[in-house]
């Protein structure tokens, strides 16, 4: 009696583990009519409410038109064959709704390997299969709303441009000239000193004004770069390798250049590198960026989406919003970030 009543408890748990999973089993005599029997799971899944079960012509029935003649294909090859089957379809139901399932089965054989049945699972993953389209849908929507941002960003950057070329700099400037008329004979430091400053706000403008130039052919990468390993790592020996005649579209080329100013930035505030390198190719259609530095390394799995590095969030996303991809590898003594772009 204790075994009958733990059976029955085990049986009873291996049921509601079915019915949570969205998983039902089946088995089919081809000896007997109507020969299907179904769990109370399959029953769900495929609506069935009669008291009987269903017949073949009834089960092939249920499945979509679309879908009959590869499941057909592929019951009649097990059967003829050794091998079980597995294969994704979809059940329309008695109301209509269709649900999407994974249908798995084994051949059973008699001793002279004629088939005699089969036995088998059904896996509804229509909630599954549901989630994940909703979630590729979200993705194209959220890189649509970001390469929305990068243009707008460029537009914005442009309007900048222009009001640096007609604003602050010819306003630096005329202080520049201001200063130089009033300047007396014997200029105190202080006086000097100020000329200087102004002098080095008007160049600076200038630089950042060259750097937000819509045309890229009109960029210096190589000054560019230069600059921004200058300002990010300027402890830090810094190689740069880039090809001849690399001319890139401006919003590959502001999104190369932001992974690679984020790329030193973390250089300097974790690798404890005493070299990097920065290196530009360009492969038929594809441009490839690769910076990469000699410090301690990290566990990349562990930064991706935490919190203080989600700047490497932002790069991927930036390359991801143009059909780019962005890979990071470290390890100790070698570290490097690689993004790839259409041209």
């Amino acid at each position: 009696m204790a075994e009958s009543q733990e059976l029955r408890r085990i049986l009873g748990h291996l049921r509601n583990a079915h019915r949570v999973a969205g998983v039902g089993t089946w088995e089919a005599d081809f000896r007997s009519e109507p020969g299907l029997r179904w769990s109370p799971e399959v029953r769900a899944i495929a609506g069935w409410t009669l008291d009987r079960d269903p017949t073949w012509e009834e089960l092939v029935g249920m499945i979509h038109p679309d879908d009959r003649p590869l499941y057909l294909e592929v019951r009649a090859s097990a059967l003829s064959g050794a091998r079980p089957y597995s294969i994704d379809l979809r059940m329309v139901r008695a109301d209509g709704d269709q649900r999407r399932v994974h249908l798995l089965a084994e051949v059973l054989r008699d001793e002279d390997g004629q088939p005699t049945g089969l036995v088998g699972a059904v896996l509804d993953r229509t909630e599954e299969l549901d989630g994940l389209r909703q979630l590729r849908m979200d993705e194209v929507a959220r890189r649509d709303l970001l390469q929305r941002l990068l243009v707008t960003a460029d537009t914005e950057r442009g309007r900048l441009a222009r009001h640096l070329a007609s604003g602050p700099i010819d306003q630096l400037v005329a202080i520049e000239q201001r200063l130089l008329d009033a300047m007396p004979v014997e200029p105190r430091q202080a006086w000097t000193d100020a000329l200087a400053s102004v002098r080095k706000a008007v160049e600076s403008l200038r630089r950042t004004l060259t750097a937000m130039e819509e045309e890229p052919q009109a960029l210096d990468l190589t000054t560019i770069l230069q600059d921004l390993a200058v300002e990010a790592v300027p402890d830090v020996d810094v190689s740069i390798d880039l090809a001849d005649g690399v001319s890139l579209r401006p919003s590959v080329q502001a999104t190369l250049l932001r992974v690679v100013q984020e790329a030193l930035h973390n250089v300097r505030k974790h690798a404890r590198a005493g070299a990097a390198g920065v290196r530009f190719r360009v492969h038929g259609d594809w441009v490839h960026v690769e910076v990469s530095d000699d410090g301690r390394g990290f566990d990349v799995g562990s930064v991706q989406g935490a919190a203080g590095h989600l700047g490497i969030v932002a790069m991927q996303d930036r390359v991801a919003a143009l059909g780019g991809e962005l890979q990071i590898r470290s390890r100790p003594g070698r570290t490097t970030v690689e993004a790839r772009l259409p041209t």
